[in-house]
C-alpha cells in the first residue's frame, strides 16, 4: 500500500517495442491447470492437456475447492470473481492468502486490469499480464519474479475452463473465415454505388479507394511508432502513449483485449487529416450541418482511429441514430458478419427500453452462435467477408454487424448520414431517447456511449430556441438529458437543410408518405385476394 501511494514509474522510450529481455506472455491461470467437470467424470482428471493450453501432467492433484472456499462453495465461479472485482488490490492480496482455491481465483488475469489502467493510467509497460504488469509497477520487480505457480495442482471450474478457452480461440481459423458472399468492387462510379449498394441497403467492399491515400503507407505500425510513439490516444477510458499501446497488443492474451478507439486522432496529430480524403460516394454528409459556428459547439464525433490487437473488436450492434457507416482498413485483417434490419442476430436480445445485451466476448459468439448458421434457410444467414489491407467496408444503416481482428489492425472508420438515409436519421432523433430509469447518459448502440453518438451535454448545448410549448409541464417536451439532446440535434439539422438544401425535406417525407401508401395498399390486395393465405393465430 505505501508503494502504491509513492509510486514513480520510470518513462521508457516512448515509441519503443516491448524489451529483449522481457518475460514471454502467459494467460491469466497459468498459476496451475484448469480443467472441466467433464474431464473427471470420463476418467481423464489430470492426466493429459487440455484444450484450453494448460498442461496438466501425470500425477496432478486436483484443488479442494470446496475446503478451499469454506462457505463461499456454495457460489459459483464467476460470481465469486466479480466479487473479487469489487476489492482494492491490498484486500485481494489478503484473501488470495488464504487457500490455494481462493489464489487460483484471484490470480484471474482481468481482475488486474482496471487497478493498472486506473491507477497508473499512461504510466506503465505491460509485461507478462495484467498482475505481473501490476505487481512489477506497483511493488518492484523483485516481488513480480516471485509470483507463485501451483506445480502439479489443477483447479477443477467449468466457468474458468470456458473463459480460458475463449482467450485462445484462434479467430482466423478457417471453420469462421471461409465464407465470402459481400460483393467486392472498383472502379465503382458514385451513380453506380447509389443504385446498386446505398438504395437497395446492401454492403460492398470496396477496393481501390485506401491503397491510393498517404495513410496506407504512413499509417503502417513502423511509420505510426516513429511518427507518433509518444502520442497519447484514447484507449479504454484513459489516455496512452502509442507505442505503449503497441507493447500491449503484441503482448496481451486477454479474451477481450483493449482497443484503441480515438475520436480526435486529427486533433492530436493535424497532419494525419490530411492523409486521407473522403470517398466521392460520401462527400455530402448531413453531419457536418450539426456543428453550431455562433456558439462555436463542433459537430459531434463521427470519425475515429482505431488500432486493436488479434482478437479485438466489437460485438454486434446498429450504428446509432440512422447513419451508414464506412471502415478502411490501413493494416491487418478483419472479418465481418452483417445481418440486415430485418433480423435479430442469434446470441442478442432485445429490452423493453429499446436496448439490447451480446456476448462481450467475441470467441464467446464464434463458439456459441457460429457454427449453428449452415442450419438456418439461406435467407436468414448472414453476410461474411473478411476485409484485408486496403478494403473498405460499407455498412448500410440499420444493419448488424459485429467485427473481429484476426490480426493487429489499423483501420478508420466515419458515420455519415446522406441524402439516401436521412429521412430515416431524423425519424430517430424525434424519436424518444427510451433510456433504462436511472440510467439517462448511458451506452447507447452497442459500444458507443452516448456522447460518442450524439454529441453528449459537453458538445452539444441544448439551447432553448424560444419555441413555445416547450415547458416543464408540456408532454412533448423532452424529458431526459437525452432527449434534450436529441431534441436540439434535430433542430439544428433541419435548420441547416433548409437553409441548405430547400424543398429536400418535403421531397422526403412525400416520398415516403408514398412508400408508406403502396405498403398498404398491397396489405389490402393480399386481404382480398382469395387464394393469399391468411394469417390467424390458430393453431
Amino acid at each position: 500500500e505505501r508503494k502504491a501511494k509513492r509510486l514513480r514509474v520510470a518513462p521508457v522510450g516512448e515509441g519503443e517495442g516491448p524489451a529483449a529481455d522481457a518475460p514471454p506472455a502467459r494467460g491469466w491461470l497459468e498459476v496451475c491447470a484448469v480443467e472441466p467437470t467433464w474431464k473427471r467424470l470420463v476418467g481423464g482428471g489430470g492426466t493429459d492437456g487440455d484444450a484450453s493450453g494448460n498442461d496438466a501432467s501425470v500425477g496432478t492433484r486436483l484443488i479442494d475447492r470446496m475446503a478451499g472456499l469454506g462457505t463461499l462453495r456454495h457460489l459459483d465461479d464467476l460470481t465469486l470473481l466479480r466479487i473479487l472485482g469489487r476489492l482494492a488490490p491490498i484486500d485481494l492480496c489478503r484473501v488470495v492468502g488464504a487457500s490455494k482455491a481462493l489464489y487460483v481465483l484471484g490470480s484471474w488475469d482481468p481482475l488486474f486490469r482496471p487497478h493498472v489502467l486506473h491507477e497508473l493510467g499512461r504510466a506503465f509497460d505491460y509485461g507478462a499480464g495484467w498482475k505481473e504488469t501490476y505487481a512489477r509497477c506497483v511493488c518492484g520487480a523483485t516481488v513480480a519474479d516471485r509470483l507463485l505457480s501451483l506445480d502439479h495442482a489443477a483447479y477443477e471450474s467449468d466457468e474458468l475452463y470456458r473463459e480460458r478457452l475463449l482467450s485462445t480461440i484462434r479467430s482466423d481459423d478457417p471453420t469462421w473465415t471461409a465464407v465470402d458472399n459481400v460483393d467486392r468492387r472498383s472502379n465503382l462510379t458514385a451513380r453506380a454505388f447509389r443504385d446498386e449498394y446505398e438504395m437497395p441497403s446492401r454492403p460492398v467492399v470496396i477496393t481501390d479507394i485506401v491503397p491510393r491515400w498517404p495513410a496506407f503507407q504512413s499509417w503502417a505500425r513502423v511509420a505510426l511508432l516513429q511518427n507518433q510513439g509518444g502520442t497519447p490516444f484514447k484507449v479504454a477510458g484513459v489516455e496512452m502513449p502509442l507505442g505503449r499501446f503497441f507493447q500491449y497488443s503484441e503482448r496481451n492474451h486477454d479474451q477481450r483485449p483493449l482497443y484503441l478507439f480515438d475520436s480526435a486522432f486529427a486533433t492530436r496529430c493535424p497532419s494525419m487529416d490530411a492523409d486521407y480524403t473522403l470517398p466521392e460516394y460520401f462527400s455530402d454528409d448531413f453531419l457536418r450541418l450539426l456543428a453550431d459556428p455562433a456558439s462555436g459547439t463542433p459537430r459531434p464525433d463521427n470519425r475515429w482511429l482505431i488500432i486493436g490487437p488479434a482478437g479485438s473488436g466489437s460485438s454486434f450492434h446498429v450504428d446509432p441514430n440512422g447513419t451508414c457507416a464506412w471502415n478502411a482498413v490501413i493494416t491487418g485483417r478483419k472479418k465481418w458478419i452483417l445481418y440486415p434490419p430485418s433480423i435479430i442476430p442469434p446470441g442478442v436480445v432485445l429490452d423493453a427500453h429499446g436496448g439490447f445485451t451480446t456476448p462481450a466476448a467475441l470467441g464467446a459468439w464464434l463458439l456459441d452462435h457460429h457454427a449453428a448458421i449452415a442450419d438456418v434457410p439461406e435467407s436468414e444467414r448472414p453476410l461474411e467477408c473478411v476485409c484485408t489491407a486496403g478494403d473498405l467496408m460499407f455498412v448500410p444503416s440499420g444493419w448488424w454487424h459485429c467485427v473481429i481482428n484476426l490480426d493487429e489492425s489499423i483501420a478508420l472508420t466515419h458515420n455519415v448520414v446522406t441524402e439516401v438515409n436521412l429521412a430515416n436519421a431524423m425519424e430517430l432523433l424525434a424519436e424518444p431517447a427510451r433510456c433504462a430509469p436511472g440510467k439517462c447518459g448511458g451506452d447507447v448502440m452497442g459500444d458507443v456511449p452516448l456522447w460518442v453518438a450524439m454529441g453528449g451535454s459537453s458538445t452539444v448545448a441544448t439551447e432553448d430556441d424560444g419555441n413555445e410549448g416547450e415547458s416543464a409541464g408540456d408532454a412533448a417536451a423532452p424529458k431526459c438529458t437525452c432527449d434534450r439532446i436529441k431534441a436540439t440535434l434535430l433542430r439544428r439539422l433541419r435548420n441547416g437543410i433548409e437553409l441548405e438544401r430547400p424543398g429536400l425535406l418535403t421531397r422526403l417525407e412525400s416520398e415516403q408518405a408514398a412508400a408508406a401508401a403502396e405498403r398498404s395498399t398491397l396489405w389490402d390486395t393480399m386481404k382480398a385476394t382469395p387464394e393469399t393465405p391468411q394469417f390467424s393465430f390458430g393453431f
